[in-house]
């Protein structure tokens, strides 16, 4: 029985770390097809991890962030965008991901952009733990709540006749995060009140007895009290029936014939990213600029010297950075320069010498992180691994740098070495 129990565990354990995000855990996954409906669409705060299940940060966090969704659960949405998906790489670009995980909170406060509307994200930088994402989270939460007293209640009641009033009369010195979250479920469709207890007139008036108490004035003029635990879903459920229904968008009207315009031409898709064999020496600015340049990725540039390698470990450079190119394609575009002719590429990255050398270039931050250690497959995906959690210090650029053109020079041929030459060490 006991290795039953102990087996059952190891079990529930185990799926409590799987990626993406279940049903049960109080995280909404997020798609490119479902981001902006989701988010943008209503004035409620958001949480967002980006993410990449194979991330063992990713995976650490997973339990706090499942704790984070617990303790907002009715008052803030949490949700999270799985970027290792093919789907997804474009929506991770856009809000410049770089390393995993990536949290973000939108708040509510939206603004115009084109036809639709966005939110300008906030890029969380605290303790990986639910209960401080949580509290970051719920400090963005707004309030649509009017303070009412025995002087402002008739003017209370008054405005918006469209809608019914909702009252909470509370012995609470603030607001709570909860009262907060249902003035945003109810924005424009309800107006909501709240009383302090030492306004003894109107909490005599209303014949309240005990705090905190809720009611609801239909626009009949009717008293209806809340009796119930003061819970987000029975909340909604009794607020719902008097609230102003949700608005719709009108269905665009029939057009005549003399009324309809021109239609406008559809804009063509951005060119697909050029997809570059990492084994191939970029020769030519507008290579380096379509793979560095033109792309929401970083690029990582490999530095060789063909005039002092020889052809065989020039290949072996070549098949690392293939090798390096299939692990971490999706993030980063692999190329390689030949660092001789291109004294002012060397220049802006202080590289004056022990090539083979590795950077990694951003250009959307016009920023460089420089890779030290051996020029092994294992090393730099350790190194590209580093970059994408934000584990690796990078520098700001002064200038984005490019390379000029340049003729290929073929590495030299392999020389036989005496017996008692070292054997070389590709060290940077």
């Amino acid at each position: 029985m006991s290795y039953l129990l102990l087996s059952l565990f190891a079990l529930l354990a185990g799926s409590a770390v799987a990626l993406p995000y279940g049903k049960g855990s109080g995280v909404t996954e997020l798609t490119s097809k479902t981001f902006a409906q989701e988010v943008f669409s209503t004035e409620h705060v958001w949480v967002v991890e980006f993410y990449a299940p194979w991330c063992g940060h990713c995976k650490s966090l997973e339990p706090e962030y499942t704790k984070a969704a617990a303790n907002l659960k009715g008052i803030v949405k949490v949700g999270a965008v799985n970027c290792d998906e093919e789907s997804n790489k474009q929506l991770c670009g856009q809000f410049g991901i770089q390393g995993f995980p990536t949290l973000k909170i939108f708040p509510s406060q939206l603004k115009k952009q084109g036809k639709g509307v966005v939110k300008d994200p906030i890029d969380y930088q605290g303790p990986r733990t639910g209960a401080a994402i949580a509290k970051a989270a719920l400090e963005k939460l707004p309030s649509f709540i009017t303070s009412v007293t025995s002087k402002t209640e008739e003017k209370f009641l008054s405005g918006e006749p469209e809608l019914a009033k909702v009252l909470l009369f509370t012995n609470k010195a603030t607001t709570s995060n909860l009262y907060k979250a249902l003035s945003v479920d109810f924005h424009h469709r309800l107006s909501l009140g709240e009383v302090r207890h030492s306004d003894k007139a109107l909490v005599a008036k209303y014949e309240v007895e005990s705090f905190p108490t809720l009611l609801v004035i239909t626009k009949d003029g009717d008293k209806l009290v809340f009796d119930e635990d003061l819970k987000h879903d029975t909340l909604t459920k009794f607020l719902s029936p008097h609230a102003k229904p949700l608005e719709r968008a009108p269905e665009p009207e029939a057009e005549s014939a003399s009324e309809k315009k021109p239609k406008k031409e559809k804009v063509p898709p951005p060119p697909p990213e050029v997809v570059h064999d990492p084994q191939e020496e970029v020769t030519t600015p507008e290579q380096f600029d379509s793979i560095c340049t033109n792309t929401a990725k970083s690029c990582l540039v490999a530095v060789l010297d063909t005039v002092n390698t020889d052809a065989e470990s020039h290949q072996r450079y070549l098949q690392v950075l293939a090798a390096v190119h299939e692990k971490n394609q999706k993030f980063f575009n692999v190329l390689w320069i030949n660092g001789v002719g291109q004294p002012d590429f060397l220049n802006a990255l202080n590289m004056y010498s022990g090539f083979p050398a590795v950077t990694v270039l951003n250009h959307k931050k016009s920023s460089a992180v420089s890779y030290v250690g051996s020029f092994s497959t294992e090393a730099i995906n350790d190194f590209c691994g580093g970059v994408m959690r934000g584990a690796k210090r990078a520098y700001p650029l002064k200038a984005f740098p490019t390379i000029v053109k340049a003729e290929p020079i073929a590495a030299a041929p392999v020389e036989e070495a005496s017996e008692n030459e070292p054997e070389a060490k590709d060290e940077l």
